[in-house]
C-alpha cells in the first residue's frame, strides 16, 4: 500500500504543476461543475428552508424558553455554513 499512495503522491504532484492541466480542469469546473451545482441548489433551497421552518416550529414547540435561544441560533448557524458550502 506505501508505493501505491507513493505513486498517487507522485501524480498528483505532476498533475498539479502542469498549467495546460490546471487551465482544463478550471475550464470543467466553470463550464460543468459550477452550473450543476448552482441549478441543484435552485432546486432544493426551497425543500431546505420548508425542512428549516418545520424544524424550528417543532423546537418552538418543545423547547423551554431557556433553551430556545440557543436552539434557533445553532440551527441559523448550520443553514448559514451549508449555504455558503
Amino acid at each position: 500500500m506505501p508505493r501505491l499512495s507513493r505513486l498517487l503522491a507522485a501524480a498528483a504532484r505532476r498533475i498539479a504543476a502542469n498549467p495546460t492541466l490546471q487551465a482544463k480542469i478550471a475550464e470543467v469546473v466553470e463550464n460543468d461543475i459550477k452550473p450543476k451545482a448552482k441549478e441543484a441548489w435552485a432546486k432544493n433551497k426551497p425543500k431546505i428552508e420548508a425542512k428549516a421552518a418545520e424544524l424550528n416550529a417543532k423546537i418552538r414547540e418543545k423547547a423551554t424558553r431557556e433553551n430556545f435561544d440557543k436552539l434557533t441560533a445553532k440551527v441559523r448557524d448550520r443553514m448559514s455554513e451549508r449555504s455558503k458550502e
